[in-house]
């Protein structure tokens, strides 16, 4: 029973992407828009072959560099998610408490509480990660 629900959540999930995408692809007009700048249409391949080839070229590496390289990427996404994590905290607590003295809503800032919260959770799920393949050199 669980299956048949997790396949049509699924199924639920991939329909309205599909409906995004082609809503999204109606109103934007990506097509016009790189007609008219065909130079942003050479920026978006040069980036997918450069990608590509990085990923190509990371495959190629021995096991032990693939995991210093997978250690110093998530070390890396970790401190920029905690550094991020950080600043928005801290930009929450001095605009609170800026709004409280000028006696209007904190409402305000209470809605930022869920960018913070989701910035915490990717910062400890890097570092739990890096720690992960740090302790126990997991592989792919």
């Amino acid at each position: 029973m669980r299956k048949w629900g997790a396949i049509a959540a699924v199924t639920a999930f991939a329909i309205f992407a599909a409906v995004d995408l082609v809503r999204d692809a109606v109103t934007n007009d990506p097509i016009g828009y790189y007609s008219r700048e065909p130079g942003r249409l050479l920026y978006v391949a040069g980036i997918a072959v450069a990608g590509g080839l990085l990923t190509l070229g990371y495959y190629k590496l021995p096991s032990r560099t693939q995991r210093r390289v997978r250690m110093l990427s998530l070390g890396a996404a970790a401190s920029v998610a905690t550094a991020a994590f950080c600043y928005f905290a801290s930009i929450s607590v001095s605009l609170a408490s800026m709004i409280s003295k000028l006696g209007g809503s904190v409402w305000t800032v209470v809605m930022m509480l869920p960018i913070v919260m989701l910035l915490a959770a990717v910062a400890g799920s890097c570092w739990f990660a890096c720690w992960r393949v740090w302790k126990t050199g997991a592989s792919r």
